[in-house]
């Protein structure tokens, strides 16, 4: 019985991986637009996108039928629509997981999906967390998603679990009105979209 459960997990993990649903996007390059045919990674029943694999690159059919692998530092970003939801993962440098960098068959960026835009800019991370079965129990594959802040022109910004109020108000000094809010606690990590919102109301250039 153990075993019958085991292939049916492994064949389940295994069509999640491989199920690429076909859409209609758009390629973003820094002096054109391409219209293209992606084939982004839903799951099983083709709902559910990916993130993870996608922020490493994203695969499509060209205008000639030909299928090719983009990379997140050969393009700005990329844009489709899946669920009645807008997507628009956009080509951001590596800064989070420089190991990753270094992996040979890593890029130097990700492909991150973008949740508000503006001069302060939140964006949805996602890492993939591997336990190894043992003699009682099964692998797992889980999905830890978080959020991460970009500025123009500064590294991405990860939201500390320990500290956050006090390292947002340093994060944010030049902007006395929001770190007021923060050092009321009228904000707090909860209201990390209400936090960029703020900002980008107040404090943007």
């Amino acid at each position: 019985m153990k075993k019958a459960f085991f292939l049916v997990l492994l064949l389940t993990v295994v069509a999640n991986g491989l199920y690429a649903k076909k859409v209609k996007g758009l390629i973003k390059y820094n002096d054109h637009t391409e219209e293209v045919t992606l084939k982004i990674p839903a799951g099983l029943f083709g709902n559910n996108p990916q993130y993870v694999r996608l922020q490493d690159g994203v695969r499509y059919i060209n205008t000639d039928g030909v299928t090719k692998t983009l990379k997140p530092s050969e393009a700005e970003a990329v844009k489709f629509s899946i669920k009645g939801e807008t997507i628009v993962l956009v080509s951001v440098e590596n800064t989070i997981n420089k190991r990753a960098v270094y992996n040979f068959n890593r890029d130097s960026h990700l492909f991150l999906k973008l949740v508000l835009n503006g001069e302060l800019r939140l964006y949805d991370y996602y890492t993939e967390k591997h336990t190894p079965a043992t003699d009682q129990k099964t692998g797992t594959i889980s999905i830890k998603q978080e959020y991460l802040l970009k500025l123009p022109d500064s590294p991405l910004k990860n939201l500390k679990t320990i500290g956050f109020r006090k390292d947002m108000m340093e994060y944010f000094s030049y902007c006395p009105e929001l770190v007021e809010m923060l050092e009321t606690r009228t904000l707090r990590k909860k209201d990390i979209e209400a936090i960029v919102e703020f900002y980008n109301q107040k404090c943007s250039n």
